[in-house]
């Protein structure tokens, strides 16, 4: 299975908007940046460690 994860994201964000959401967070491996930039995603902050793995904070607006 590939290229499912562009439309993924993309139903989460819109599933998150027509919630009533007006911004969405996800912490990411640094390697899936570039990623959800393409997506419109931004960086949102210094590298944190999460579940023991280095993960970058980004958002966008719904």
């Amino acid at each position: 299975m590939t290229n499912v994860g562009a439309p993924l994201v993309g139903f989460a964000v819109a599933t998150a908007g027509e919630r009533g959401g007006s911004v969405m967070v996800a912490h990411i491996q640094p390697l899936n940046v570039r990623f959800f930039e393409r997506l419109g995603w931004t960086v949102d902050g210094d590298i944190e460690t999460y579940c023991g793995r280095p993960h970058v904070p980004v958002s966008i607006a719904l």
